[in-house]
């Protein structure tokens, strides 16, 4: 298994600007407030559910590790869940989990090396720029590390991007840790495989930073590549009503984890995006539009029946492209009904929350690991998004305790539900990638 030194994590973060340049933003009162003990049950619970019922099965190297997003409303009485959005593990923040959950989050992503044939691997660990948790990335580095070197490698390297032009560096295993801004300039794609300073990748971890690839379609990226990317999902998971499309075609499944499908469209220009939204206001009072690629919430905004619906829009546009300078486009929008959230108490006020579950692999079974309880920000407008390097839109709450349970009026068995439906999701996302995304290309 990983190990995570937590006191050396700590006393990283707390030197960060020595390190760095930059601060860090430790996540260990949020660690500290999981309940191991209640964790380690419920994910039993909900393995023993996907294991008997092989609803958790993956074939192939289609997803490592990363989180799905559940919101929780109540309708006749009964809560009912829907899933969000699904994220990659440069945005998961694998660190909120109870330490042994996060070493396997990590053990998760080494299993990519199953999947590669290089005797001496290139691994390449993409961030964001100023990413607030580059700890995360440091360690599974460190991980990756200690792998090379268990295996009987006399040496590996852990270096920059600045220092992969020297060529003795690449005679051993070798793992690169850079910042997307630091990557792009350099990063080219054929059809089959991605390359760094022409030098070809095996393993890229952060395949996010694929969708900033202005060069080429990310879609064939994922085809019968020889990179194996983590996570090739990202895939579908960069436009959310693939997630949600993935999840209507499983709807039956789903159900009986109590989750039900969130209605959406999309836009696949400026004038058809209009032409969505202007058509979801006929049935909603309020929606969401979400650009392509949109993890860090630059760009979405919410969208009422009073609003300028092409102001609203250009605003998001003007968003987007200041944030998100790489992307190679806003286009397609995703269009979905704003559902309205169950609130928890918070310092005098009532506001809307949502769960995150981290989801991992062992062989070829898809595992929980955990979850998180996040509270969001008070607006969704499209402007200014109050975020931080690799943070979320969001303040995190609390981890997976008792008192959080009470406070979302939440039993285990609806952890266990949430959990199983997320492993579900990601298993079926895997195992159907270019099904899912040929079903619904333009």
């Amino acid at each position: 298994m990983s190990y995570v030194d937590v006191a050396e994590i700590e006393h990283f973060v707390n030197n960060s600007i020595l390190y760095k340049g930059y601060r860090q933003s430790s996540l260990k009162s949020l660690r500290d407030s999981q309940d191991h003990e209640l964790t380690s049950k419920i994910v039993r619970l909900s393995s023993q559910y996907l294991y008997f019922r092989n609803l958790n099965k993956l074939k192939g190297p289609n997803f490592f590790a990363g989180s799905v997003d559940f919101i929780i409303r109540s309708r006749e009485g009964k809560k009912k869940f829907h899933i969000i959005e699904a994220r990659g593990p440069s945005r998961s923040n694998f660190s909120s989990l109870p330490k042994t959950y996060w070493q396997m989050a990590n053990d998760s992503i080494l299993e990519s090396l199953l999947f590669t044939k290089s005797k001496k691997p290139l691994v390449m660990i993409a961030h964001p720029a100023e990413d607030r948790l580059y700890y995360e990335k440091y360690c599974l580095a460190q991980n990756l590390w200690q792998t090379f070197l268990s295996k009987g490698f006399d040496k590996c390297c852990l270096i920059g991007t600045e220092e992969v032009s020297r060529k003795e560096n690449l005679k051993y295993p070798t793992i690169v840790l850079g910042s997307y801004d630091d990557i792009l300039p350099k990063l080219t794609a054929s059809r089959d495989r991605i390359y760094f300073d022409n030098n070809p990748i095996d393993i890229l971890v952060g395949s996010e930073v694929l969708s900033h690839l202005k060069e080429t379609s990310t879609r064939s990226l994922f085809i019968d590549s020889k990179t194996v990317t983590v996570n090739p999902i990202s895939n579908i998971t960069d436009d959310r009503f693939l997630t949600y499309k993935a999840a209507d075609s499983i709807s039956d499944q789903l159900s009986t984890f109590e989750v039900e499908p969130i209605r959406w469209g999309v836009g696949y220009d400026f004038n058809d995006t209009i032409k969505t939204v202007e058509s979801a206001l006929k049935e909603s009072e309020s929606i969401i539009i979400s650009p392509h690629g949109d993890q860090s919430f630059y760009g979405t905004a919410s969208i009422v029946k009073t609003d300028d619906v092409r102001a609203k829009l250009q605003m998001s546009l003007r968003t987007f492209k200041k944030h998100d300078s790489f992307m190679a486009g806003p286009y397609p929008y995703t269009i979905s009904k704003m559902i309205d959230k169950i609130p928890v108490p918070r310092h005098g006020d009532e506001l809307p929350f949502d769960i995150r579950v981290f989801i991992g692999r062992s062989g070829s079974r898809i595992l929980p690991l955990g979850a998180v309880l996040q509270l969001e920000d008070s607006t969704l407008d499209g402007g200014e998004a109050q975020t931080d390097g690799s943070l979320p839109k969001i303040s995190r709450l609390t981890g997976l305790n008792k008192e959080s349970l009470k406070l979302i009026g939440l039993m285990e068995m609806d952890l266990a539900d949430i959990f199983s439906a997320g492993a579900h999701l990601v298993s079926y996302m895997g195992n159907n990638l270019n099904e899912i995304v040929s079903s619904i290309e333009r």
